[in-house]
C-alpha cells in the first residue's frame, strides 16, 4: 500500500504540472489515460506467460484497475489545486 500512496502522490504532482502549462482538465486526464492500456495489455501478458489460472489473472488486473482509479482521482485533485 505504501508504494500505492507514493504513486498517488507522484500522480497529484503530474496532475498539478499539468495545470501549470495550460492543460485543460480533459486534456490532462486524456493524457494520463494513455498509460492505462498499455500498462493493463502487459499485465495481461504477463500473467499469461507467468501461467496464471483465470481466477489469479482477473484479480490481478481488477487490482490494477483500482489502483489506477485511485492514481486518476489523485491526479484529477493535484491538477483542481494547481489550477485553483
Amino acid at each position: 500500500m505504501a508504494n500505492l500512496h507514493e504513486a498517488a502522490g507522484q500522480a497529484a504532482e503530474y496532475g498539478a504540472g499539468c495545470a501549470r502549462l495550460g492543460a485543460s482538465l480533459s486534456e490532462a486526464v486524456e493524457t494520463f489515460l494513455r498509460f492505462r492500456a498499455p500498462f493493463i495489455t502487459e499485465l495481461a501478458n504477463a500473467a499469461r506467460r507467468r501461467g496464471l489460472d483465470t481466477r489469479e489473472a482477473t484479480g490481478l488486473l481488477m487490482d490494477a484497475e483500482g489502483a489506477f482509479d485511485k492514481l486518476l482521482l489523485a491526479f484529477i485533485e493535484g491538477w483542481q489545486q494547481d489550477a485553483g
